[in-house]
């Protein structure tokens, strides 16, 4: 994939530099020129068992500190995703940059783009989408740059990203009147509606409710995404030498999955403040 702007591993106060010969996102002429837009599923590639290990109970922990916003626990969520996911798994670097946006872990704004640089070398939808974020709100060491913002967010919706893709679930027009579809849609909405804060997903949407003309299959009321949350089993808890092993081989700090000097240095080096070729 081309990234349209490598990022600079710089901190919080630095500038944002750009690729001399332009970024690999395009203008926005060129978007309005051609607004056909083909809804695609994100692809986020597969993490190893290991990683996969720390982001599970990473996850568990974070879904049961939801309302009680322990800090210890946030402190111990951050350093699993952290290891995660400098261990390659997206998933945890993700909901490491989510967790942080919403005030629950401390990430750097270096530490954002490389973390987001990361995504989009990977070719998650989600990097460009976070960039747009901080080029919108002037964040993570960023500039303010409202247009460049939108054609991050257009190249994250193109490549799968959810939060970017466009939203038209106000205006699907042109359906013949169906109470038993439209009641089926406000009972989602209603047990949705009491889990806001838990962020809940209905993957089987499609299963439960398909696009008309489809015929309505039965149904039971129970969303997976509910009936998991109530049953709350605990997934299988990292050994201590499993979060030493994965941190080591990363230069982290164990203790608290961050960066020691030498991984700094290092990261100095593969992300440095300048601009750097596209891939």
């Amino acid at each position: 994939m081309l990234t349209s702007l490598l990022l600079a591993a710089c901190d919080s106060r630095s500038e944002f530099t750009y690729m001399k010969k332009g970024p690999h996102v395009k203008s926005l002429s060129e978007i309005k020129a051609n607004l056909a837009f083909t809804c695609v599923h994100e692809k986020i590639p597969a993490a190893t068992a290991e990683s996969e290990v720390l982001f599970q109970y990473a996850r568990w922990l974070q879904r049961n500190n939801q309302l009680k916003q322990d800090q210890s626990v946030n402190a111990e969520i951050e350093r699993l995703y952290r290891i995660a996911a400098e261990n390659g798994h997206y998933k945890a670097n993700i909901n490491l940059q989510n967790g942080t946006m919403r005030g629950h872990f401390k990430l750097r704004g270096d530490e954002h783009l490389r973390l987001s640089q990361q995504l989009i070398d990977a070719g998650v939808a989600t990097g460009y989408y976070f960039i747009g974020i901080f080029l919108k709100n002037g964040s993570a060491g960023l500039q303010q740059e409202p247009e460049m913002s939108l054609r991050y967010f257009r190249k994250a919706a193109d490549q799968g990203s959810a939060q970017a893709q466009p939203d038209s679930r106000l205006h699907y027009l042109g359906q013949q009147e169906d109470v038993e579809r439209a009641e089926r849609y406000k009972t989602i909405w209603r047990i949705l509606a009491n889990y806001s804060y838990a962020d809940p997903k209905v993957p089987e949407i499609n299963e439960i409710l398909p696009l008309p003309p489809a015929k309505l299959p039965a149904w039971d009321a129970k969303l997976q995404w509910l009936e998991a949350r109530l049953a709350n089993v605990p997934p299988k808890k990292p050994g201590e030498a499993l979060i030493q092993q994965l941190a080591k081989a990363m230069l982290l700090e164990p203790a608290t999955g961050r960066a020691t000097a030498v991984s700094s240095a290092l990261f100095k080096a593969s992300y440095p403040d300048r601009p750097v070729p596209a891939a």
